[in-house]
């Protein structure tokens, strides 16, 4: 079943760009001012991260949240039928050079990555433009069906997926293996094992992985941001948060990944995933006290 939805999918990419446009401008407007697709998540998230804006401001923001949602699911249709040559074009890349000078003295490279533009499409075209294996992390989803669809999409250019239950595993087993490893960070972990921070005006636990894989392998650690230069057109660029992560004090590596995200999110506000119950969590009492 899965095939066959997935190349009506792909029937359906055949369609004109125009249509595309029209299609997520039309789907925008259904997200927001019809389903109000988790419109009250979104107010709440938004009013919380940014206290002094205005209520047109953050109506701005929110329209162009449903705009950018709608282009991330359009966008994926479209290009599914596209040459990679066409895809790469979509996309300039910035500081690549950073992911090749590091395979010099390293094996394994944690890469940090976001919910921010077209985070599908960012994170599947990654093996086009680095050297070895993309490696990305990921939570199955219960519906198999969806997840057939959703995964064949992904990996269309070469990225592989490894479910987060198996990851640590499986990359202590081939650690000699030269490889980049992704981490989506702005997911929310159960409140007892995350690591607890400021991000956006709001106390907000972050997943461990990331800082726990780095420091065990000590691999450098590599923040990956997604801006929009505009609709349809993007830039990916890679940052280095640390070369030794051993160096670095407990919980200083998922500190500096935060705020190198919370700044991106500041810049183009409307990118991010903003629908996503992300603060649903309290910190624990001993987080509080400290």
């Amino acid at each position: 079943m899965g095939q066959i939805l997935l190349q009506i999918i792909k029937g359906f990419s055949y369609l004109p760009k125009s249509f595309f446009k029209v299609l997520s401008n039309f789907l925008a407007f259904i997200l927001n001012h019809i389903i109000r697709y988790r419109g009250d998540v979104i107010l709440r998230n938004l009013k919380r991260s940014f206290p002094n804006k205005s209520k047109q401001e953050i109506k701005v923001i929110k329209e162009g949240f449903y705009l950018n949602l709608a282009d991330v699911f359009t966008e994926i249709i479209y290009t599914l039928s596209l040459p990679k040559e066409k895809v790469m074009k979509k996309f300039r890349v910035f500081n690549d050079k950073v992911i090749d000078n590091l395979y010099q003295d390293h094996n394994n490279i944690i890469v940090v990555a976001s919910h921010n533009c077209n985070w599908e499409i960012g994170l599947s075209v990654l093996p086009l433009f680095v050297e070895h294996n993309v490696y990305v992390i990921y939570k199955p989803l219960k519906n198999k069906t969806s997840e057939f669809i959703i995964n064949s999409i992904r990996q269309r250019f070469g990225v592989k997926l490894i479910t987060k239950k198996e990851s640590a595993k499986f990359i202590l087993s081939n650690k000699d293996q030269k490889k980049l490893i992704v981490f989506i960070s702005d997911q929310t972990p159960y409140p007892e094992n995350a690591i607890w921070t400021e991000f956006l005006n709001q106390q907000t636990p972050i997943f461990r992985g990331a800082e726990v894989m780095a420091k065990k392998l000590n691999s450098p650690v590599v923040f990956a941001y997604n801006r929009r230069q505009k609709r349809g057109k993007y830039e990916l660029g890679f940052e280095l948060l640390t070369e030794n992560p051993k160096a670095l004090a407990p919980e200083e590596i998922t500190n500096l990944h935060v705020k190198y995200l919370e700044q991106e999110i500041i810049k183009a506000p409307s990118n991010w995933l903003w629908s996503h119950k992300r603060w649903k969590h309290k910190p624990p009492q001993k987080e509080l006290v400290n």
